[in-house]
């Protein structure tokens, strides 16, 4: 623990003599010596600024008392800010030498922050108005130590440390001496910017002034010597309650009433020499964290101005004192009439000293007020900008407004509506036009909304606080497109409303910041692991295999728009659960909701496929041991072993629905890749004889090419039923198919066969464009290499020597289980020594098909 103590003084305790080693035990009886000087803990304090005039500041991280732990700089918050309360005050009415003129005061409730608009064209100097964490460099801080509540009366900051100078650090804002937090005492905490001194007319109360500081503020003469006096209190902390390793929390407050001058566009051409006031407050005094007291009044001008008058006919307002002029005065409220304001005006070579009083109304802590010059008792104001809503940033396609949009305009005060809907249209010259005369009374509020409607928006239909109350009922009823797969549609989705606020830069223009009423759902593709499987055309067939698939952009429901790669955006209701997916037949399908928490809130989806997805077979597939299918174009499935490709796809004979037993069956063919006893790509190996005779087996006999192309009705068209009739041993060929175990068939199949010439038709129609017409039985058809080569590369998929090539450059025959007559069957074969050249292939039912002639077998299953 750290001490701070005076070896001369010591509190009455039960000991009389303590050494130093010994003084941590004085925490029993208390932990204050007997000069108020606290005990301290080894924690240093720091500071974090949270906010000025209530605007957030935020932090990366929690700023920390200690370099260990470090926070990066806090910046202004990105959050909309609410709209601007800024309203037009009674004219004050001025008069001298037969003139008059008319002071229109634009009131706004904070000098800083959301609530007023910046000058941009001030310098960081004295005068400039603080309204972000990036123009504070520095500012003073006093700390009081005390007990209790009774004893802070009494307590000073020389106890701790009086105005000591912090500056931002990467880890809080820190003073220049390190100060350590009292071990159990509060401590109340007063910050002040800029620091007091002799130039900028502030006074900070002395370090031995017990309780409240406060700050004496003289007014300087010169404008560009009056300060922006910003003040933040915290009172009540201690180490317990704050933390160890936190910073002290700050919110700024502005302390004085910023006073500006301009000259309305309606002003006749002349020219202003001074502006002033009379009998207000020049010295005042401020309790830091309270309010003001008027300690000497007197009269303050700003003279030798000499601003010449454009006059109406210009059209735009002149600034008469703004900039680094802007005057920082006292707050106050003027109850007597000797209370006034003053110009003087020149006007076709006559000097004129108008006066007018400000009894009646008040300067309040934190506002500022712009006071517009006129000749006419009502301002006249005019329409200035319409900014697009930017909350949504990047992730929204549009982030202005173009030529030919339309908003739609309100004028209402408290007891109803002066203009109602009034579409505004902006124009190539970046104007927006009425499309019917509409004036802007200074009395008044104005709201506008987006997209444009004939219909208007619904509202209360009279005044009211902010667009969206105005708009409340509106907003409520308001639903976004379902389908946002255009901009159009997008667009028409966005609401957008606004109240307008009186340029506190001129005080003659209405300008309109839009704000989102919705939110925006931000949907991201991402890739997912799926295990699960199922036919697109019967979900009783599942299969297993590990694979990598992205997430379908086939949405259906709630259809968003694409934004950039993988990402799509759509328009919503703010909370409110919006589900976003796919229907459940889409290869990688998916659902999830997602929620917008507030307006103009964005919302973000990761979109991952579902753990089961549905398959969508085709010709060319591989198939698997255990009833596992991919596609040809994709990698072959890990620690699974492939048996055949899927030539033909269909619920038929050809696919064997139900011809072993139901449920079997009626969805794809599959071509065994390799011909039995084959032990490479180009070896054919083992021979059979269709039949050990030529006898008549009693089968449906298929003599011609359309017989072959329409058996997928009739039962001769199933290889399965063909083999297992010849199963016996006078028919090797179909003995040896329905024998077959060196690839295995899942149970899940009809088990190996011999094929029919139609299931033989259906894979090189299906993969390999066979034709289905103008061919006979014996012909070689026109593209027969091309047929050939597409069922081999089909094949080919799974690697050399684990297929047997389908009729390419070897010499060869396979049977099917088609009959044609007691003495032939219908035998597939090769054209190579036929001279036809490789990969020529026909159906053949005469010469080398006899029964009893030896032929490769490929066995065929289906699923």
């Amino acid at each position: 623990m750290r001490l701070r103590h005076s070896v001369s003084k010591f509190r009455s305790c039960d000991l009389l003599l303590l050494s130093l080693s010994a003084l941590s035990f004085l925490t029993g009886c208390s932990e204050t010596l007997t000069d108020s000087t606290p005990v301290l803990s080894s924690e240093p304090i720091s500071f974090k600024v949270d906010a000025i005039d209530g605007t957030p500041v935020t932090h990366s991280s929690s700023a920390s008392a200690k370099g260990s732990r470090g926070v990066a700089a806090a910046a202004i918050s990105t959050a909309p800010a609410p709209d601007p309360q800024s309203y037009f005050a009674a004219p004050l009415k001025t008069t001298g030498g037969g003139h008059t003129l008319y002071l229109h005061p634009l009131v706004s409730e904070r000098v800083g922050g959301a609530m007023a608009e910046k000058v941009t064209d001030e310098p960081l100097t004295r005068g400039t108005r603080i309204e972000s964490i990036n123009q504070l460099k520095q500012f003073g801080v006093s700390a009081i130590p005390y007990a209790n509540d009774n004893a802070f009366a009494s307590a000073t900051p020389n106890s701790l440390f009086y105005n000591e100078t912090a500056t931002n650090a990467s880890y809080g804002w820190k003073t220049a001496n390190e100060h350590y937090w009292p071990a159990t005492d509060k401590v109340a905490f007063y910050a002040y910017a800029p620091i007091p001194s002799s130039s900028n007319g502030l006074t900070l109360s002395s370090g031995s002034t017990a309780g409240t500081p406060y700050i004496d503020y003289a007014l300087p003469a010169t404008a560009e010597n009056q300060p922006d006096l910003i003040v933040a209190t915290n009172k009540g902390l201690t180490l317990a309650t704050v933390g160890t390793n936190k910073a002290v929390p700050l919110a700024f407050d502005h302390q004085l009433t910023s006073i500006r001058f301009v000259a309305g566009p309606d002003m006749p051409s002349g020219k202003i020499t001074s502006m002033g006031f009379t009998n207000i407050a020049t010295k005042g005094r401020l309790s830091l964290g309270g309010n003001w007291t008027t300690t000497a009044t007197g009269n303050y001008t700003v003279s030798n101005m000499s601003l010449q008058l454009m006059g109406s006919e210009n059209q735009k307002n002149q600034d008469i004192i703004s900039g680094t002029k802007t005057l920082l005065m006292i707050p106050q409220s003027f109850t007597t009439d000797n209370q006034k304001i003053a110009i003087t005006y020149v006007f076709d070579g006559n000097t004129y000293n108008l006066t007018g009083s400000l009894k009646g109304t008040s300067w309040d802590k934190g506002q500022s007020i712009v006071y517009k010059v006129s000749p006419h008792s009502v301002s006249k104001l005019q329409l200035g900008s319409i900014t697009f809503a930017t909350s949504w940033g990047s992730n929204y396609p549009k982030t202005a407004f173009a030529a030919g949009d339309a908003v739609g305009i309100y004028v209402a005060d408290a007891n109803g509506l002066k203009y109602s809907n009034v579409m505004l249209t902006l124009g190539s010259d970046g104007k927006w036009t009425p499309a019917s005369r509409v004036l802007l009374p200074e009395n008044c509020k104005y709201y506008v909304y987006y997209p444009y409607s004939t219909s208007g928006l619904a509202n209360t239909g009279k005044a009211a606080t902010d667009a969206a109350t105005f708009f409340a009922s509106g907003i409520s009823a308001w639903n976004p497109n379902a389908n946002q797969s255009t901009l159009a549609n997008l667009y028409n989705s966005d609401l957008q409303v606004a109240a307008g606020v009186v340029s506190t830069t001129n005080a003659s223009t209405v300008n309109f910041s839009m704000s989102h009423q919705m939110g925006l759902a931000v949907i991201t593709l991402k890739s997912g692991t799926v295990t699960n499987h199922y036919l697109s055309t019967d979900k009783s067939y599942t299969f297993t295999n590990t694979q990598t698939m992205k997430a379908s952009n086939s949405f259906t429901g709630q259809i968003p728009i694409l934004h950039s790669t993988d990402n799509y955006v759509k328009v919503i209701k703010p909370k409110t659960s919006t589900t976003f997916g796919t229907s459940d037949n889409v290869l990688g399908k998916w659902s999830a909701a997602v929620t917008a928490s507030g307006a103009g809130a964005v919302a973000s989806l990761n979109a991952i496929p579902s753990a089961t997805q549905p398959y969508f077979l085709k010709p060319g597939d591989v198939y698997y041991s255990d009833g596992a299918i991919t596609h040809n174009e994709e990698s072959l499935a890990n620690g699974k072993t492939p048996i055949g490709i899927v030539g033909y796809v269909g619920s038929n004979y050809w696919t064997e629905k139900d011809t072993k037993a139901k449920g079997i069956g009626g969805h794809g063919l599959v071509m065994g890749l390799k011909t039995i006893g084959s032990t490479g790509t180009t070896d054919h190996n083992t021979a059979y004889a269709w039949n050990t005779s030529e006898t008549d087996d009693g089968r449906s006999k298929v003599n011609t090419s359309a017989l072959i192309v329409g058996s997928s009705t009739q039962s001769y068209g199933s290889g399965y039923k063909e083999s297992v009739a010849l199963n016996n041993s006078a028919h090797p060929a179909a003995q040896a198919a329905l024998a077959y175990t060196t690839l295995k068939a899942p149970s899940t199949s009809t088990g190996w066969f011999l094929p029919t010439a139609g299931q033989y038709y259906a894979i090189m129609h299906a993969i390999g464009g066979y034709p289905s017409s103008g061919w006979n039985i014996n012909d070689f058809v026109s593209n027969m290499t091309t047929v050939s080569s597409k069922v081999n590369t089909a094949l080919g998929k799974v690697g050399a020597n684990n297929y047997t090539e389908f009729f390419q450059a070897e010499n060869t025959w396979e049977w099917t289980s088609t009959e044609v007559s007691a003495t032939f069957a219908i035998d597939i074969d090769s054209g190579v020594d036929d001279r036809m050249g490789d990969g020529s292939i026909r159906f053949i039912s005469t010469g080398r098909s006899t029964k009893s002639a030896l032929s490769s077998v490929r066995p065929f299953l289906a699923f």
